[in-house]
């Protein structure tokens, strides 16, 4: 009987592993998707802003739009990033005790070498200062959103100052 309660607890932590797994990867898709619909609508109202026909008033609001629309998304990169970083936590400790099962049938590979360093969360710890601090790929990406912002801020005090 206690066999079989280990095999349902370990059953049921692998369908938690997996649900972990498939979570993780679906954040990771939106970041990356996230990224890619800003520079494309960035770059395209950018280009709309420099069309000769248009009032110099809606040129110089169309980048302000354009660095709003970056801030909005660089904000639901950071969620989708929180989120990420939650499940490397879950996935972290399941391994860790998946691992620990004397009924070993998986080894899993110790993420904790990584780059993200994900011990216990503590008060001093929180996770929106980790993931801008440890997470490298990451901080690219929130740099290059926040030079786009800047950017566009320029571009339309360019109009406001009829340098184009």
């Amino acid at each position: 009987m206690d066999n079989n309660n280990n095999n349902q607890n370990f059953e049921s932590m692998m369908l938690f592993y997996e649900r972990c797994c498939e979570d993780w990867r679906h954040y990771d898709t939106q970041i990356w998707q996230v990224t890619n619909i800003t520079f494309v609508v960035n770059g395209f109202l950018i280009v709309l802003a420099f069309n000769q026909t248009i009032d110099i008033k809606v040129k110089v609001f169309i980048p302000l739009m354009a660095g709003l629309f970056t801030i909005t998304l660089l904000i639901a990169l950071i969620k989708h990033r929180l989120h990420q970083d939650i499940r490397s936590i879950n996935i972290r400790k399941l391994e860790r005790k998946l691992n620990e099962n004397k009924d070993q049938r998986i080894v899993f590979y110790d993420f904790s070498k990584d780059s993200f360093d994900l011990e216990e969360i503590g008060e001093k710890n929180t996770l929106f200062f980790r993931v801008f601090k440890k997470a490298k790929a990451f901080n690219i990406i929130c740099w290059m959103f926040t030079l786009i912002f800047l950017c566009d801020i320029m571009i339309s005090i360019g109009f406001m100052l009829r340098w184009w």
